[in-house]
């Protein structure tokens, strides 16, 4: 009865069942069965087996498989293995020796005996088909739970893409705006440097009147009068222009808010671009919390393992 123990710490219950060979859940029936089976268990509940619980588990195997022994027989015998000082990986080879010879009429297990032993089979074989039913059902609950998210997941990639797309909008026309608003700025910047030269205009014409005053020219009235039509032209282009640099102004200052008011509507747009994410980032959490924490997962995933 040769046994070969992969050079580990530590066993998952798909591991240690298949070392064993038997299934997982027969691997938690001895648990409950065999007070010396006690593995340690992680945060999430997943059993880790040392050695010397996988060095029990065969020789729990071997006294219910082969030496056909019964649940409380096999505990009784455990018990007095260790009784009589031999450790875990001990019983095995002890239990290779050949048993004394029965005395004439106890070769046999008596008919008593033997009913208790199919009912307790029969107990056994019932509870293993209720676990296996509890864990079908778990995992289908499971698997439930695994499709609402992948739908929640999708409509969540739904909303994300409107959202990109809507920002995608919104950037579109705050681009437009800053354009419109660069525009206005040079068609300001335009109407100053020509107001500028209109007033540069007057002021040379002003001291070119006064010039002539202080002179004593003998200007004609009707070269004054020019010159005081040019002053009124000159005067009427200033008025012009000062209203045309007043309404670009204004012009320039409701692109301003427009283009604040697009800033702000982008950066909301993009508070909900991270919120969807964070949604959907916190919703896969929860899913692989929800499954990890689920001892239904642990049993479906060493099922498979094993």
């Amino acid at each position: 009865m040769g046994t070969t123990i992969p050079d580990k710490t530590y066993f998952k219950i798909g591991e240690a069942a298949s070392l064993v060979g038997v299934k997982p859940y027969i691997v938690r029936y001895w648990e409950k069965e065999f007070r010396g089976l006690r593995p340690s268990k992680t945060k999430s509940g997943q059993r880790l087996f040392r050695r010397k619980d996988i060095q029990l588990l065969f020789v729990i195997r071997a006294l219910l498989y082969e030496q056909r022994f019964t649940i409380e027989g096999a505990r009784r015998r455990i018990k007095e293995m260790a009784a009589s000082g031999l450790a875990v990986e001990d019983m095995l080879e002890a239990m290779e020796r050949p048993l004394p010879a029965a005395p004439d009429g106890q070769g046999t297990l008596p008919i008593g005996d033997a009913g208790a032993a199919v009912d307790e089979l029969r107990g056994e074989l019932d509870a293993a088909r209720s676990e296996s039913a509890r864990a079908e059902a778990e995992l289908t609950s499971v698997r439930e739970e695994l499709s609402r998210a992948t739908a929640a997941r999708a409509e969540l990639d739904e909303a994300l893409s409107a959202a990109r797309r809507d920002l995608s909008t919104e950037a579109d026309a705050r681009a437009q705006l800053e354009v419109e608003l660069a525009s206005a700025r040079d068609a300001n910047r335009e109407l100053e440097e020509n107001l500028e030269s209109v007033r540069s205009g007057l002021a040379d014409a002003n001291e070119g009147l006064a010039r002539a005053r202080e002179q004593g020219e003998s200007a004609t009235v009707g070269r004054l009068a020019v010159f005081q039509q040019r002053i009124e032209t000159l005067n009427e282009e200033n008025a012009r222009l000062a209203g045309v640099v007043d309404h670009e102004r204004a012009r320039a200052g409701e692109l301003t808010a427009a283009a604040e008011r697009a800033r702000a509507e982008c950066a909301e747009e993009t508070a909900t671009l991270w919120k969807l994410r964070r949604q959907m980032v916190e919703a896969w959490k929860g899913v692989a919390a929800a499954v990890r924490d689920d001892p239904a997962r642990d049993l479906a995933a060493n099922d498979d393992s094993a």
